[in-house]
């Protein structure tokens, strides 16, 4: 681990560069292309800062809706592990498993907040 300054720090600082240089920018496409780094420098900080607890509360989630399951060990087999979960309620939702009102509902829920943290992630203004 590194002293001073975080990869937090540094990512922050070109992040307020870009967005700086976006608005100086006379030119439309480079101010654009300024703006655009700007921002996903900002969604991949706010990933890195969230995407652990987020994959989480998804897991918990598919858990609740799947059967439980064995937590994976690191956070890259816990990000796989998640998206081959999805595709079994993909699977599970084409093959009418989450018919009727309770179970449709227990679904809803799941995918509202899963999409809620990806947003958050993605855009958190967006939830205001």
């Amino acid at each position: 681990m590194q002293d001073r300054p975080t990869a937090d720090e540094l990512l922050e600082a070109i992040e307020e560069f870009l967005r700086d240089r976006s608005k100086k920018e006379p030119d439309r496409l480079l101010r654009f292309q300024f703006l655009v780094a700007s921002n996903s420098l900002a969604i991949l900080r706010r990933e890195w800062e969230n995407e652990e607890q987020a994959l989480e509360a998804e897991w918990a989630g598919l858990g609740a809706l799947l059967g439980t399951a064995g937590r994976p060990g690191s956070l890259r087999a816990l990000r796989q592990a998640v998206l081959e979960r999805n595709s079994l309620l993909c699977q599970r939702i084409g093959e009418g498993a989450f018919d009727g009102e309770a179970a449709e509902a227990r679904l809803l829920a799941h995918l509202l907040e899963a999409t809620e943290n990806k947003v958050r992630i993605a855009t958190p203004a967006a939830l205001q």
